[in-house]
């Protein structure tokens, strides 16, 4: 492993008898050697370890000088971009990513759908206006049959509610035609009172 050494002040915690730093400082320590993606991937990944990261994140700022840490103003402008929702995959983390470059309405993220009281499914990004879902299917979760089997009647119940699906993988990503169909999905929908 390797040692590093800083002057800035900051708080450990305890680990199997080790101290170590605070996931909030990790994450402000690697946020200034991050690329954007990769800093985005690591703040989903400990907000799922954390619920309070957002607090912590604000203190552990507060406690170094900002200008001396560049990380901390990246980390600043993410948490306000995303406003305080983790998405649950690096998959919807990138996807997430890709509409807020493309100029499409904000939507709601993992948000959990109801038809009459009974709970059908969480989805992935939600236009509720729209009545339009996206999903991010990973290979890994949904290859399960039990999984795939339970997507097949929660996305035929979204149908039978009057809502539209766009269905996003990996490969599917790496193109261009998702969000061409998202688009006219959204344009083409008739617009609900949520």
């Amino acid at each position: 492993f390797e040692v590093h050494r800083t002057r800035r002040g900051f708080i450990t915690e305890e680990r199997g008898g080790l101290p170590v730093t605070t996931l909030a400082r990790t994450l402000l320590d690697v946020s200034e050697s991050l690329g954007d993606l990769e800093l985005e991937l690591a703040l989903d990944s400990a907000q799922h370890r954390n619920p309070f990261l957002e607090q912590e994140l604000d203190e552990a700022i507060a406690r170094v000088k900002k200008r001396s840490t560049p990380g901390a103003s990246r980390i600043l402008q993410l948490l306000d971009v995303r406003g305080g929702v983790a998405t649950e995959s690096p998959l919807e983390t990138q996807v997430r990513r890709a509409l807020r470059a493309s100029g499409l309405p904000p939507p709601v993220l993992q948000h959990d759908l109801f038809d009459d009281g009974r709970y059908v499914m969480r989805v992935d990004f939600a236009w509720l206006e729209h009545k339009v879902a996206l999903h991010c299917d990973g290979f890994g979760w949904h290859r399960r049959r039990k999984q795939f089997e339970l997507d097949a009647e929660q996305r035929s119940t979204l149908s039978a509610m009057g809502w539209s699906s766009v269905i996003v993988t990996k490969r599917v990503l790496a193109g261009d035609a998702w969000l061409t169909q998202l688009t006219h999905t959204l344009k083409h929908s008739h617009l609900t009172t949520p």
